[in-house]
């Protein structure tokens, strides 16, 4: 594997790797609209331009898909540091190469996120590995990609901004609760590339204009909150219909976990995260919020991860993931109690919480990389063989 031969934990079994690397198909259900008329024709079409063939002795192929992956997380990583840099406040505006390094930034995540599946089919590369650290990618570039249209619409310290950023963390993992007991991952005709595309358009508009022009009124109403609760509103929705879909349709039979007990842990999030927030944002300053939103997001990264495994590998989720939770619960009642400073609680709940994605996500990319006997930013058929008994 690519990864340090350092010590790490075995949180899968044989048995599940097994599973995830010889059992778990990927499925999908569903097309959004750009998808369908525009996006998986111009994906198509760039696709055939990366190379086929790979030398095997490099270090890494910069067209393999996993390389691919991580580039687009970092072309959605640094342009939101940037902004974030000219706006700790959510409330400054940035000069116009920020904005725009933003929207090519969305755009360039958009493509590769596409591609890079498509390559793994094309190289014959494709492997249960490629598939969760798709996910894990995706599941940071979201909360970075609301963050950053929460300050280009100068939404501040509000509970707009809270709000906008819950139902993005929440909409994620329900996606994949729903994932869990469909045995598919559904997408809807607006989906992730509608909203990908209306960050873009939000970004152009700050870039081409005023970037103040989201604090004007239309009606008494500021016009920055029509773009925030319209998705706001729209992920709402579609986290209810994950919930009703899971609670009402016969789940596939390997799906063993209780409908109530998997969605515990986004319910314990939000509860946790909304007490810190309401008792707390009178005191942030700075980066306080940039910094408590990360935290979060990064927590339920790890937890969607976890969702995401139980998947692949076809068994329960454990109560034990609800342990992850224990940071969140501790450093907010620390806040709350005024035992320890806003600032420094906001920051040993980043700490921790980044201690125990990067430990976890390292941890089973290792396991799965060494069991598939792939090397993780090559190019490579998996040379794993199924050796279990029928």
């Amino acid at each position: 594997g690519d990864w340090s031969r350092g010590p790490t934990m075995p949180f899968l079994t044989q048995e599940k790797l097994a599973v995830m690397a010889f059992d778990h198909k990927y499925a999908s259900s569903g097309c959004s609209v750009l998808d369908g008329l525009i996006m998986q024709k111009f994906w198509n079409y760039i696709v055939a331009f990366l190379p086929l063939k790979h030398d095997p002795g490099a270090t890494f192929h910069w067209s393999a898909p996993n390389t691919m992956t991580l580039g687009g997380l970092m072309c959605t990583f640094i342009p939101t540091m940037v902004l974030v840099y000219y706006c700790p406040d959510l409330e400054s505006t940035a000069p116009t190469w920020v904005y725009v390094l933003n929207a090519a930034g969305i755009f360039i995540y958009q493509t590769l996120d596409a591609l890079d599946g498509k390559q793994a089919r094309r190289t014959g590369s494709s492997s249960s590995f490629g598939e969760l650290f798709d996910h894990g990618c995706d599941a940071l570039s979201c909360i970075l990609g609301t963050l950053g249209s929460a300050v280009c619409l100068q939404l501040g310290y509000s509970w707009s901004s809270f709000i906008l950023m819950m139902c993005a963390c929440v909409a994620f993992c329900g996606a994949h609760i729903q994932s869990y007991y469909k045995g598919s991952l559904t997408f809807g005709l607006f989906d992730v590339t509608e909203i990908q595309f209306l960050g873009i358009f939000l970004y152009m508009m700050c870039a081409v204009g005023d970037a103040n022009f989201w604090n004007t009124e239309l009606y008494g109403v500021p016009l920055k909150l029509v773009p925030a609760w319209f998705t706001i509103v729209l992920t709402s929705l579609i986290i209810l219909g994950n919930m009703y879909v899971t609670s009402t349709r016969k789940p596939v039979s390997y799906a063993s976990t209780k409908v109530h007990e998997i969605w515990l842990g986004p319910l314990l999030e939000i509860g946790l995260a909304t007490g810190w927030f309401a008792s707390s944002r009178h005191l942030f300053n700075g980066y306080d919020f940039v910094l408590f939103m990360l935290a979060i997001g990064v927590l339920n990264a790890a937890h969607a991860l976890s969702l995401i495994i139980a998947h692949m590998a076809q068994a329960a989720v454990g109560w034990q993931v609800l342990l992850r939770f224990l940071p969140l619960a501790l450093c907010a009642t620390a806040s709350i109690s005024q035992l320890v400073p806003v600032r420094q609680a906001i920051h040993m709940c980043l700490a921790l919480n980044l201690v125990i994605f990067f430990h976890y996500s390292i941890s089973v990319c290792y396991q799965i990389s060494t069991f598939l006997g792939i090397r993780i930013f090559k190019v490579g058929a998996p040379t794993a063989k199924d050796t279990r008994k029928n």
